[in-house]
């Protein structure tokens, strides 16, 4: 199992307190710093997610959120056959994915005005493996969520 670095642990611990103690409104500034934790290689997180389907009281996403949600899709196979999967760690490799390429939008698409929804999108392939629309407040407790997944699974790797 690979392990956390202290630095990565005061990102996650750091994140989540600006998540918790924030009152006002979202910009997209803020919505960035928030998403820092994505950036930690899933190799160090993917399989201590669970495998259940995510769900909103829980995770803050419901699988209504998520038009697409492709398992393994690898190229050629017929892309038709892959299976959704709505697993908690399957969405949340979608979500790393996306916030990593970039390829998040947000609405309003302004700097300067209050962001209320997100959009995710991952592909492969040229093929759309995930595509989700989120509305921001519902994004922060997806967050929350999973920095508690990431410390309660930590463990840490000395730095030399």
């Amino acid at each position: 199992m690979n392990k956390f670095t202290q630095q990565e642990l005061d990102l996650i611990k750091q994140t989540q307190k600006s998540l918790r103690d924030f009152k006002g409104e979202y910009t997209i500034t803020l919505l960035f710093n928030c998403m820092e934790i994505l950036f930690i290689p899933q190799s160090k997180w993917l399989k201590t997610l669970p495998t259940h389907d995510i769900n909103l009281n829980e995770w803050g996403i419901s699988p209504k959120d998520i038009r697409i949600c492709k398992a393994d899709y690898k190229d050629g196979v017929n892309y038709g056959t892959v299976k959704n999967d709505y697993s908690v760690r399957n969405v949340a490799k979608h979500i790393h994915n996306s916030v990593i390429r970039y390829w998040v939008a947000y609405s309003p698409a302004s700097d300067t005005e209050r962001i209320n929804m997100m959009s995710f999108c991952d592909r492969k392939d040229d093929r759309i493996n995930f595509q989700m629309g989120i509305t921001v407040e519902n994004f922060r407790v997806f967050l929350m969520k999973f920095s508690e997944m990431l410390l309660t699974n930590q463990s840490i790797t000395k730095r030399t």
